[in-house]
């Protein structure tokens, strides 16, 4: 196997392994205290920051 290869098998596993622990504390987070009006602020403050930069 190339190094290349290693790499990317490595970035593959780790970006796995966080998704898995983001998806851990999105299970933990009870859903209903999102309510969908403060989920929106959430998306759209989200959108602002990236407008900004």
């Amino acid at each position: 196997m190339t190094t290349r290869e290693t790499v990317i098998g490595e970035t593959f596993a780790s970006a796995a392994t966080s998704l898995m622990v983001i998806a851990r504390l999105v299970r933990r987070t009870d859903f209903l205290t999102f309510s969908k009006r403060g989920l929106f602020k959430w998306v759209t403050n989200l959108h602002d920051a990236h407008m900004l930069q």
